[in-house]
Parts: C-alpha cells; sequence; structure tokens
C-alpha cells in the first residue's frame, strides 16, 4: 500500500496539465475546460510506501482522441 501519491501531467513545452494525490482521480484529457490536444505527453508520479520508501516513475503517455 501507499501513504501518498502525486501524479503530475505535462505538456512538451512543460506545462502542467493535470496534478493530483487523489489516486481515484483521473486525468479526463481536459485542460482549463478545453480538449487537450492529441500529443504525447510526460508524467511523474511518486509515490510514498507505507513503510516510508519513495518510489518516483515516470514515462509518456499519448492522448489519442
Amino acid at each position: 500500500g501507499e501513504k501518498a501519491m502525486e501524479l503530475v501531467i505535462f505538456n512538451r513545452w512543460g506545462e502542467i496539465m493535470f496534478k493530483s494525490t487523489d489516486k481515484y482521480e483521473e486525468w479526463n484529457g481536459m485542460y482549463k475546460g478545453v480538449p487537450a490536444q492529441q500529443d504525447v505527453y510526460a508524467y511523474a508520479l511518486k509515490v510514498i510506501a507505507l513503510n516510508d520508501e519513495v518510489y518516483n516513475y515516470t514515462g509518456t503517455i499519448t492522448l489519442i482522441r
């Protein structure tokens, strides 16, 4: 299990498109109420485990409409 998590999704210019600390919240592909462009986005996921170990994951996701 985890104590906490943070997911951040960035566009190609480093602008934050989505940020959440709720593991049940999903990015719906919207940005400021407007559908985000079909593109490749980077993500950074930080998880703090119950034993206080920190895990960092990064990668890309492709938004296809």
